[in-house]
């Protein structure tokens, strides 16, 4: 699958997955992601062996998406069993819902979030991971009426 720097736009009425490790720099990367699928869970972030991919490189494995991640309203991008970092380069833009799960995280760092700027607009919600894992933004951070939550 070439994406040629252009936008992966998942759509549909269910639910659809990017199911990725991240035990190699630049394995796993995107330009432009746009979740705008209905059903269930949206777009599902887990990987095929978690027992091996939660050893990934924390710094510069796992899912890179080179500009921005856009969360469309009333969808949902979820993080599952994520042993390996995701980063967004470009601009995180939620719209709807970004849930993240700490039961399956574990205890090692590579499930870190790495974000530039973020916006979170109304109607949209950042539940960060939790249990021992840690959410980076290096860039800005703008709340402009949506949600920043932290759900057990």
């Amino acid at each position: 699958f070439t994406h040629n720097n252009g936008t992966v736009k998942f759509t549909g009425s269910n639910w659809g997955a990017i199911k990725s490790g991240g035990t190699s720099v630049g394995k796993y990367t995107f330009y432009n992601v746009e979740v705008d699928m209905g059903g269930g869970e949206g777009v599902h972030v887990s990987t095929v062996n978690y027992e091996t991919d939660k050893t990934s490189d924390p710094i510069n494995g796992g899912l890179v998406i080179k500009n921005d991640l856009t969360i469309n309203a009333s969808k949902t991008f979820s993080m599952g069993n994520l042993g390996f970092p995701l980063r967004v380069q470009g601009k995180a833009i939620i719209n709807g819902l970004w849930k993240n799960y700490s039961s399956a995280w574990g205890t090692n760092a590579a499930g870190n979030l790495y974000l530039n700027d973020v916006e979170l607009n109304s109607g949209g919600e950042l539940q960060p991971p939790k249990t021992n894992r840690e959410t980076f933004i290096s860039g800005a951070f703008r709340n402009l009426g949506g949600t920043l939550s932290n759900v057990a």
